[in-house]
């Protein structure tokens, strides 16, 4: 059995949702075997930016993995934030280096002041191939999506998110290649029923958003499976981050590696 549990198998066999914390803890455990070499990825700049980081680093903490030098760049510049309270944690490189830790499908707020940055680190193979013997075999990645919380209260409404794409290489929303507001390549599950995205962003017990919102060098942009390729974008982006919302405590979001269509034929 693999690492990360198929779509197939969680609709057959109705098993409990995995947390994105479970699985990174998973991943470490292949990790030593299956370094892929380098990953590169670029922050724009200047200005805010939502950033991820993709594939599994070898060295998960911020300051050895997006500044290996230590020249500081990202000092009080770098945000984590916590779904379930909204607050924001910055890097300090006198407070907290040690824990600040990258880990996979988080998003993170960067405040780029260098302008654009190109960043290269080692990593587990792209998807961490299921079958070590092929490596075009890659695993579905889950991110957990837990919602807000208020301090003793669970109020089961959702909330926002700042997610990253956990591949190193586009995914399609639409699983076809013109099937444009399908949303059948992001799946959600609340741990029993599993929903495309359009079936968990529609209809009046809604799970979920039907869009993302993105923000690099050219400002904020929206990511949806429903729109004009000319307007939004249709794609998960490596070392993009993204503000998701919620309407349902409690989810994941199951991001599949494998689609019918090439998106480099949408230049976006």
């Amino acid at each position: 059995m693999s690492k990360f549990t198929s779509i197939s198998n969680i609709i057959k066999g109705g098993e409990k949702m995995r947390t994105l914390c479970f699985a990174v803890a998973m991943l470490a455990i292949v990790a030593s075997a299956s370094v892929a070499g380098s990953v590169t990825v670029d922050f724009y700049g200047p200005g805010w930016a939502l950033v991820s980081a993709p594939q599994v680093p070898i060295e998960s903490r911020a300051v050895y993995l997006w500044d290996p030098d230590f020249t500081e760049w990202l000092d009080s510049k770098l945000f984590a934030v916590n779904p379930t309270t909204g607050s924001q944690v910055p890097l300090s490189y006198g407070d907290n280096a040690e824990t600040f830790s990258i880990l996979l499908g988080e998003g993170y707020l960067l405040n780029n002041t260098d302008g654009p940055t190109q960043v290269t680190y080692d990593a587990v193979a792209d998807g961490v191939p299921s079958n070590p013997a092929d490596a075009t075999t890659m695993t579905d990645m889950w991110i957990s999506l837990p919602g807000r919380t208020e301090t003793g209260t669970n109020l089961d409404q959702g909330g926002w998110h700042l997610i990253g794409c956990p591949f190193n290489h586009v995914i399609p929303f639409d699983k076809a290649e013109g099937s444009f507001a399908a949303g059948d390549n992001i799946y959600f599950t609340d741990g029993t029923t599993v929903k495309t995205w359009a079936d968990a962003s529609t209809g009046n017990d809604a799970w979920v958003s039907p869009t993302m919102f993105g923000r690099d060098g050219r400002g904020q942009f929206q990511a949806t499976y429903d729109g004009d390729p000319s307007e939004v974008d249709l794609f998960l982006r490596p070392g993009y981050g993204y503000w998701f919302q919620t309407k349902k405590d409690n989810l994941a979001m199951i991001v599949t590696a494998k689609a019918d269509w090439d998106p480099s034929t949408y230049q976006w």
